[in-house]
């Protein structure tokens, strides 16, 4: 949205509008959604959560307090909608969040974290609040055209150092699902210490080569060959469900005229670049590699190859046995069952992100060079706690006192 819609939603009278704000025992998510939705047609027009909250039962909590209202839902979505109301979810209009920890303004965190993979490891990320740690992400977004734009794979990382600008202006300009973002990087950077990368989209996203140009695009997924004709009706059909702009047979023609599918990345590539980005990483940081799951999981939108999956890990446990200061945080071993799955091969419980997350904390704790402690409740957080059970057994003093003079 622009910032005439956005001032055009905020000024319609007609629907109501409310920021979605969680809080649990783990401490506060911040504004993790937005509902805009008319009661007179009982009916939705906006309807978005961040991926900081899947598995929570928010959005369904949400959607039953607004009494199932209609809604057109736009795919693809993380958690699908239902008739059902979570018993362990409850409103407060006002809260004082007691879990904030103490941070000066300018405070400068001993450890730097620079972690690039897609948003659902947001949830894994959240753990590490409570160390004395600063995360920047670099992860998939929605792009000018609605597509969302994945710029995790180890071929657009590479490119983004490698690529000169007329060529990324080219592919900005010709192709939908590129923009502007999608090679930028802090990686080959000196902004942070510690590199944290999962790798999930080498593992499932499709290639391909301009015929003439120097140039590797990495593109969706579920094994689909967009330069195939048959796949073209279903493909656009998907795009339209997804309000995608720009896709349309005259586009997908241009496309195969110029570009040639090669598949998913060859091992070859894959060691090449992951070479290739040690390379251009100071040797005195380190990178931890995530790797993939090894689950079965089957699904009418999801397709997922196990053995791709198994030859992947493969392949990066090699590297890393055979390359200095790499590290493996190893989603296998929180993984492993269909149990731990969602809605997706990369989507998991909420117990397997903490579990996860402690992994990477005790690699990160195992280095010397860096340090990662957890934060301290500062005295005045302490007082403030303090102060309320003080009053509480005053007052509950003074009453004993009444009464037994009373008595």
């Amino acid at each position: 949205m622009d910032c005439k819609e956005v001032k055009s939603l905020i000024e319609n009278h007609k629907l109501e509008k409310k920021l979605i704000k969680v809080i649990d025992k783990y401490g506060d998510y911040g504004f993790v959604g937005f509902y805009a939705v008319d009661q007179l047609k009982n009916e939705l027009e906006h309807f978005v959560f961040s991926c900081r909250i899947i598995n929570l039962g928010i959005e369904q909590f949400v959607y039953s307090s607004l009494n199932f209202p209609k809604i057109n839902i736009v795919p693809d979505v993380a958690i699908p909608l239902n008739l059902s109301k979570p018993d362990w979810v409850s409103v407060i209009d006002k809260a004082r969040v007691s879990t904030h920890l103490s941070e000066s303004k300018n405070d400068i965190s001993k450890c730097k974290i620079l972690f690039k993979g897609e948003c659902d490891l947001f949830q894994m990320l959240f753990y590490l609040q409570d160390y004395d740690c600063n995360v920047i992400r670099e992860s998939n977004y929605t792009g000018k055209n609605n597509f969302i734009i994945n710029r995790e794979h180890t071929q657009m990382l590479i490119d983004s150092r490698e690529m000169s600008k007329e060529q990324v202006n080219y592919l900005v300009k010709k192709l939908p699902f590129i923009d502007c973002k999608s090679y930028r990087s802090s990686v080959f950077t000196d902004t942070y210490n510690v590199f944290v990368y999962s790798l999930i989209m080498d593992f499932t996203q499709e290639m391909y080569e301009h015929k003439k140009l120097d140039l590797k695009i990495p593109f969706g997924g579920n094994n689909i060959n967009i330069t195939n004709q048959n796949n073209w009706a279903k493909f656009i059909k998907n795009c339209r469900e997804r309000n995608h702009i720009g896709i349309s047979k005259e586009f997908l023609q241009f496309f195969t005229e110029n570009f040639v599918h090669r598949g998913k990345i060859s091992i070859n590539d894959f060691r090449r670049n992951l070479s290739s980005i040690r390379a251009g990483i100071p040797l005195h940081i380190p990178i931890i590699f995530m790797n993939g799951s090894e689950v079965e999981f089957s699904a009418e939108w999801e397709s997922y190859d196990i053995e791709r999956s198994r030859i992947m890990n493969l392949a990066l446990d090699q590297f890393i046995e055979q390359t200095p200061n790499c590290y493996l945080l190893d989603i296998r071993k929180f993984v492993y069952s269909p149990e731990h799955v969602t809605y997706g091969m990369n989507r998991y419980k909420r117990r397997c992100y903490k579990e996860i997350a402690n992994d990477l904390i005790g690699i990160l704790q195992s280095f010397d060079t860096i340090q990662i402690t957890k934060k301290w409740i500062t005295l005045t957080l302490v007082i403030d706690l303090v102060k309320p059970l003080y009053r509480w057994i005053r007052r509950r003093f003074l009453r004993l006192k009444r009464f037994l003079k009373f008595k």
